[in-house]
């Protein structure tokens, strides 16, 4: 008896920027057994940034749904409404045509604009939905409630850790959702970049260290404390060097960063970069990670750091804890401490043995429980599973 492949559609309501969602579903779409699942992407075209090119290299179908462009500062708040609904009809329409024509089986809904779509289509078709949610969201009374409505007619709500997990059936009240905790499945891409590998000579023969934050530049991130803190290490040690690695989420904030570095003066041992290219090149170049988030789940980029061994010093937040032991795998310091971010950040640039230990321990970690066969295979089993009871 030959197994039917199980059709499975992604929705990304707001397009494929360089995001830690985007990178969830492009490690999916990579690592998934093709023998027995599609991935089908639906999405609208709207950041001219974005990691098209990458899921086009892992074989994933996308197929674009058209809908008005626009900006929503630049209209007035009635025409915006009009111009969302049309847009909201739009896209709808073009979910329901997808599904029926594309034999779907299960969707897989990223995020809550993703799950509304998803779970509305669901009212309609009766397939089951995914919802892959990273924390509740702070909305008005009646948003809220329609929200919770639908996510309890969900058959799983997915989430990379454990803390969040809880905290989103709380927020949903109810047991009804298969709540699932599945951390991103990790495996690092690399390719032959010239400029890089003459970053690492260069490096290799000053002995200057690179500190690296790969993450969206946004508040939430806490880019700003980590270059408070560098300014701080920078006064004591001549040979390092600052990387603010990421894709601005917000203009302003990415704005205050470039002033703030002017104003401390230290622009020529701070660079900011958006790198289109695979990110492991990235972090084979970094010495030290440092995640200095104040509020997150179980941010993608501390796996990739931890499956090539980069000591990591990260804020301890959301379901970081959980992966990362202070002392053993990395340094832990609470949100928003300036001076416990700096202290760490001491030991790690005047340590090289603690180091190499952290970035042993973080890889072995990593092998052990977080390897990308073990998470694809427990996501594989969830989506089996789901799509088998319908």
């Amino acid at each position: 008896m030959i197994k039917q492949t199980i059709n499975i559609l992604s929705i990304e309501a707001f397009g494929l920027s360089f995001g830690g969602d985007e990178t969830r579903l492009l490690n999916q779409c990579r690592l998934i057994n093709k023998d027995v699942f599609k991935c089908i992407i639906c999405t609208p075209q709207l950041s001219p940034a974005n990691m098209t090119p990458h899921f086009k290299n892992a074989n994933a179908k996308i197929i674009y749904f058209k809908i008005l462009p626009f900006k929503l500062k630049n209209f007035w708040a009635p025409i915006r409404l009009v111009i969302l609904f049309i847009n909201f009809l739009m896209y709808s329409i073009q979910l329901i045509r997808t599904i029926y024509k594309e034999n779907i089986h299960v969707i897989d809904s990223r995020l809550l604009g993703g799950g509304i779509y998803g779970l509305l289509a669901k009212k309609i078709t009766r397939l089951p939905v995914i919802v892959t949610l990273y924390h509740k969201s702070e909305l008005n009374t009646i948003v809220k409630r329609f929200c919770i409505y639908l996510l309890r007619s969900s058959d799983a709500v997915m989430c990379d850790s454990k803390m969040r997990s809880d905290e989103l059936r709380d927020w949903i009240g109810s047991e009804k959702p298969e709540y699932l905790v599945i951390p991103s499945a990790i495996e690092l891409k690399f390719s032959d970049d010239k400029e890089m590998e003459e970053i690492k000579k260069e490096k290799e023969f000053s002995g200057k260290l690179i500190i690296g934050q790969i993450a969206g530049i946004i508040p939430f991130k806490g880019q700003d404390l980590l270059i408070n803190a560098f300014h701080i290490i920078a006064q004591k040690h001549n040979n390092i060097e600052l990387w603010i690695v990421g894709y601005s989420r917000n203009v302003d904030y990415y704005n205050s960063l470039i002033r703030q570095v002017k104003d401390l003066n230290i622009a020529d041992k701070v660079r900011f970069i958006s790198y289109p290219d695979y990110i492991g090149n990235i972090f084979r170049t970094i010495d030290i990670q440092v995640h200095a988030s104040r509020f997150d789940s179980l941010p993608n980029s501390i796996l990739e750091g931890m499956s090539v061994g980069k000591p990591l010093i990260a804020s301890s937040v959301g379901g970081i804890p959980d992966v990362v032991s202070h002392g053993h795998t990395g340094l832990l310091f609470d949100k928003n401490d300036l001076e416990a971010l700096t202290n760490c950040m001491e030991q790690v640039i005047g340590d090289p043995d603690l180091r190499m230990r952290l970035g042993q321990a973080a890889q072995e970690r990593f092998e052990e429980r977080y390897s990308p066969v073990f998470l694809t295979k427990q996501l594989e089993g969830a989506i089996t599973k789901i799509s088998n009871t319908h």
